[in-house]
């Protein structure tokens, strides 16, 4: 639509007047001072003056043009496609699995007719959201997921279009959720979900017995002498009324043994073992299920944890639980180093082990022999002994890393102790809640400590709150600084004393950093491995302590999926001298039904968890049935006849193939706290009906001035061009 307005460059009636009194004085010449001879040459020369004076008021006067421009936006929906296993299992032999009747659901005709009225999304998820760009390639979609986050999936989607016009999520699933969170779940999306039955309500045929292992947590590495707790679920089918016994096993020996009783068709059971390894090496677990129900899996799952020698420990003492406690532990655990023993301070002022019922060691020269790293959390209350004792530690070659917080640093108890003399900042540091800006120094961007972060992360996420200090001397070296109007202040410091070194982190707020970060480096947040990166410079010989003379041969970790290629990588470790590698290294791998088979590893870059690239050895090997594998090595490098050996342990991945019906009542649940609505199959073509449909119209106006136009003025300039031809060819004035 479009209209026509003026914008007159003087008030109307003044161009009106102006108008009038130009054609008068035109008038008027014409009349009285041209000759009446040429009669018609007068007139076409007053017509041609009138038009000029005519574009002339026109252009004046300003005339433009209004156009309204709506467009229609349509309103969104977004289909919600999953594609676990689950959704190819066959429960019913007379109707066809759940995904075929997803992609008749795609095809059908209300469907298509959705795709003419609405923005049409198509997204798919097992374990994570992703989208479809074209919708008809869905029929060439695979049903192969491990796992089914509906749920998440779901608000992940609604969050994605926050603000967005969409109308609905429409979700094709079989409401089998396998991320446990969906017993008592709340729906806190702000868009409706509609769900469909993919499948017809059939009578089950009489559950099979079954018992498998729905998950298995334990530490890769432990101390010699550490308690170990050997976590594990038990999924139950059929088993209404039994008692199973479940046993841990080191070779013939059974370690320990409890049982599992079941109640009800379908149930998980969690327990745990508690054992102590007492041999240092590969220690090798047996996990049974005994019972003629278990499967393959069950009846024997394998485990491996390294056991390490005394004196590589870390002692971690904290004040409170807080954010830093939890991700710092992980980060540790992590980076392929032994969990730390974590001591917590309660509300009675006495340490207890988490994870752990041992009790705190002495902070003493005897109490701190076994560990060659302690981190002390914002710990209060530190006796003068104690001061001593953790100086005395750093000075024989112990590493000390002191985070942050209200409590440690502001202490003026420390700033007179023998301990704080030695930090690399100043103390007391009285705590302060700001946002701090921060940033790496020079000599961050050149420290080891600092090694896999170089040129991969650009800018730190602020802090906020630190402990404000200055760098205490010569001996410091500040890695990390926070910006303030006053100038920059230490957030990580190092400094050596003795044969020990110490690290101080001036902040509590670290763990805002792992949440905040964008990026991975070889797969893993750039948080964890900046604790990796610390706790290897603390004490860098602790990796490798009695370890020389060796090839360390190892893989990237203890315990992988049938199905997962597995990297084995070597090291050469003399006790002096620099090797001289060869350009390969053999290595044989021996399955667990007996088979062996040779390999070759190249030279090249090795990356260590924890710490930057090595020169040394590495081959790819792809692992075809489960159980324990034993890599060896043995080459003479450098004159020295060298070994190594490895082990792992391939499992079966569990499957979603559990014969189980959809889950009705979650679907129906979900359709009905979100404001949706759950069709059965034989409502599979009215859902259209119930989406509401509004479209937005947004209207776009564009001005267009009229009198600024070429052609007007090139019409005027031709008008007084002529004018002017026609006077001089009559010799007129």
């Amino acid at each position: 639509m479009s209209a026509i307005f003026w914008e007159p460059l003087l008030p109307p009636a003044v161009l009106a007047a102006l108008g009038l009194l130009a054609f008068a004085i035109t008038g008027w010449s014409f009349l009285t001072q041209f000759p009446k001879s040429s009669p018609g040459r007068v007139i076409g020369l007053a017509v041609l003056r009138l038009l000029a004076i005519a574009l002339v008021l026109v252009m004046l006067f300003q005339p433009k043009r209004k156009i309204e421009e709506v467009t229609v936006v349509k309103p969104q929906l977004a289909v919600l496609l999953d594609t676990s296993e689950s959704m190819t299992d066959p429960v019913d032999p007379n109707q066809p699995p759940r995904a075929d009747a997803a992609k008749a659901w795609l095809d059908s005709e209300a469907f298509q007719k959705a795709r003419e009225k609405f923005d049409v999304r198509l997204f798919r998820f097992a374990d994570r959201l992703e989208e479809i760009p074209e919708i008809d390639t869905a029929k060439n979609v695979t049903f192969n997921g491990g796992s089914s986050i509906i749920l998440g999936s779901a608000l992940q989607l609604a969050d994605r279009f926050k603000g967005q016009p969409l109308q609905a999520v429409l979700l094709l699933s079989d409401g089998q959720d396998t991320s446990g969170n969906v017993k008592d779940f709340t729906w806190t999306g702000q868009v409706p979900v509609f769900t469909f039955s993919l499948e017809k309500p059939f009578a089950r045929p009489a559950r099979q017995k079954r018992l498998s292992l729905s998950g298995v947590d334990f530490p890769g590495k432990v101390v010699v002498g550490t308690p170990v707790d050997v976590k594990f679920s038990v999924t139950a089918s059929g088993m209404d009324g039994q008692v199973v016994p479940v046993q841990l096993r080191h070779g013939e020996k059974n370690l320990a043994e409890t049982n599992l009783a079941f109640s009800g068709e379908e149930q998980t059971k969690e327990a745990s073992f508690h054992v102590t390894p007492d041999t240092i090496g590969p220690w090798e677990l047996e996990l049974r299920v005994a019972n003629e129900a278990a499967d393959e899996d069950a009846k024997s799952h394998p485990i491996i944890i390294q056991v390490m020698q005394p004196g590589q420990r870390i002692l971690y003492l904290q004040n409170s639980l807080s954010p830093d406690f939890k991700f710092i532990r992980r980060a540790i655990s992590g980076n392929n180093g032994p969990a730390p023993d974590a001591f917590v301070r309660w509300a009675d002022g006495q340490l207890a082990g988490v994870g752990s019922n041992a009790p705190a060691p002495e902070i003493s020269t005897a109490g701190l022999t076994p560990y060659s790293i302690v981190i002390l959390g914002d710990i209060s209350s530190l006796k003068p002994s104690e001061f001593d004792a953790l100086k005395d530690f750093v000075s024989r070659g112990g590493g000390l890393l002191i985070i942050g917080g209200p409590n440690f640093f502001p202490s003026p108890v420390l700033a007179s102790s023998p301990l704080g003399k030695i930090l690399p900042v100043t103390t007391p540091a009285p705590y302060e809640n700001l946002t701090l800006p921060v940033a790496f120094t020079e000599d961050g961007l050149r420290h080891p400590a600092l090694g896999q972060l170089f040129g991969k992360i650009a800018k730190l996420p602020p802090l906020l709150g630190v402990n404000v200090s200055a760098p205490s001397g010569a001996g410091s070296q500040v890695l990390i600084e926070g910006k303030t109007d006053k100038g920059p202040i230490p957030i990580l410091a190092t400094a050596r004393y003795g044969d020990g070194r110490v690290v101080t982190v001036m902040t509590d707020t670290l763990w805002r950093w792992h949440l905040a970060a964008t990026t991975r480096i070889d797969g893993r947040n750039p948080f964890d491995l900046l604790w990796g990166e610390i706790i290897k410079w603390l004490v860098p010989e602790m990796a490798n302590r009695e370890r020389v003379d060796i090839i360390d041969l190892f893989a990237e970790r203890g315990n992988y999926l049938l199905g997962e290629p597995v990297e084995m990588r070597a090291i050469v470790r003399l006790g002096s001298g620099e090797p001289a590698l060869p350009p390969t290294l053999p290595l044989k791998v021996k399955t667990p039904d007996g088979k062996t088979f040779e390999y070759q590893m190249a030279l090249g870059d090795v990356s260590v968890p924890g710490s930057a690239a090595v020169r040394g050895f590495r081959a790819k090997i792809e692992p075809n049935t489960t159980g324990v594998f034993v890599a060896t090595t043995a080459a003479t490098i450098s004159g020295r006849p060298l070994t190594g050996e490895a082990r792992f342990v391939v499992n079966r991945p569990s499957t979603e193939k559990t014969g189980e019906p959809e889950n009705t009542a979650f679907l129906e649940s979900l359709a009905k706290q979100s404001g949706g609505r759950h069709y059965q199959q034989d409502q599979a073509d009215t859902w259209l009906e119930d989406i509401p449909f509004q479209e937005d119209n947004f209207t776009r106006i564009t001005v267009e001035p009229i009198w600024n136009n070429p052609v007007l003025l090139g019409f005027l300039i031709v008008i007084i061009g002529a004018e002017w031809y026609v006077r001089r060819q009559a010799s007129l004035p």
